[in-house]
């Protein structure tokens, strides 16, 4: 406990003051997630009970629509036909059909699923169910955390979004249903000359990395000058070595890339990457070695910005077994579009 009340009262620095800790918790410390995570063990609990009385038993809470299985079977008997008539009429049927089967849901809701996940004291509680359950949860989680826990619930942080059409938050990801309209279109070949198209239906959660936001914190970390990412050099590491620069750089890089390496829009991460903090370091190697642009740089360094300077002795020791000197550049990654599995998830 000794240790505890040190830790609260440490306080922190900020642009060279110090603050002392008068009230609450300091963000970002040590001590922030070790106490949400005791203090909101008993709401985990409790969300688990209420996930499980509202999710309904069984692993199918939905059933195809019975209307599909009839538009089906006469789609396929039209199909036949047609492959053996090559009658227009036919064809022109089957079109007919196929839009009217279209414009139904392909199955329909027979009960609910709940599902709860927390991090420290950020959590998001998804839900299949009608809109009168959520607000109704919501009103009952509210209720609970004055209740029992003395908190308040914020009702500005505390929203309720329709994942089909809109984007949540969590853990800095932007979570979504994809719109029908962003499915898959397959053609395929009836014969005769005629195609026929379709859509194939998405199965899963989409997660996007917030580029907006992403920009705005390299705005405000000085990598970039603007929202729109115009790239700007970093003037307190010009008096660093060359290669203590690209580190900084790269764990930038690596920190991006890394924590968003699962998201669908992972191509525009890697095109921030390539134009934003590359062109930002290459601003910053010329105001240090006194260049006049960017293209010298690169000129000079190459495409990865890599030292021309001979590697000190420290590091030809660290590489002496190896059969060349592991060289230091700028981390490039690739386009995008060959990248890890990404995570898939279902709420």
């Amino acid at each position: 406990m000794d240790l505890y009340w040190k830790l609260v009262k440490a306080g922190y620095v900020e642009k060279g003051n110090f603050i002392p800790s008068r009230l609450g918790v300091p963000q970002g410390g040590l001590l922030s997630p070790l106490l949400s995570n005791i203090y909101l063990h008993e709401f985990d609990e409790y969300m688990e009970r209420r996930a499980e009385e509202l999710t309904t038993p069984g692993k199918l809470i939905s059933k195809v629509n019975p209307k599909m299985v009839g538009y089906s079977k006469r789609l396929t008997q039209l199909s036949d036909e047609y492959r053996d008539s090559r009658d227009l009429n036919v064809y022109k049927e089957l079109k007919s059909l196929r839009r009217e089967r279209n414009s139904l849901p392909s199955r329909i809701r027979i009960g609910t699923r709940v599902r709860y996940i927390r991090y420290a004291d950020d959590w998001m509680i998804g839900i299949i169910g009608d809109k009168k359950m959520v607000d109704q949860l919501k009103s009952e989680v509210g209720d609970y955390l004055k209740r029992v826990l003395k908190l308040t619930m914020s009702e500005e942080k505390t929203k309720i979004t329709n994942l089909n059409g809109h984007r949540a938050r969590f853990l800095g990801v932007e979570i979504s249903n994809p719109d029908p309209r962003e499915s898959k279109i397959v053609t395929r070949d009836m014969g005769g000359g005629m195609r026929m198209v379709s859509r194939v239906n998405h199965e899963r959660i989409h997660f996007f990395a917030p580029m907006k936001e992403i920009y705005q914190d390299l705005s405000k970390a000085g990598f970039c000058k603007d929202d729109g990412g115009t790239p700007s050099s970093i003037p307190k590491w010009i008096f660093m070595d060359h290669r203590g620069i690209l580190l900084r750089y790269n764990s930038v890089v690596r920190g991006y890339l890394n924590y968003y390496s699962f998201v669908d829009n992972y191509h525009a991460l890697v095109g921030m990457v390539k134009y934003t903090l590359l062109h930002s370091c290459a601003k910053t190697l010329a105001r240090k070695f006194n260049l006049d642009s960017r293209a010298a740089v690169f000129s000079k360094f190459g495409e990865g910005l890599t030292p021309k300077d001979a590697l000190s002795d420290l590091e030809l020791a660290s590489t002496k077994r190896r059969n060349k000197p592991k060289l230091l550049g700028f981390y490039l990654p690739k386009d995008g579009k060959k990248k890890n599995k990404r995570l898939q998830g279902q709420f």
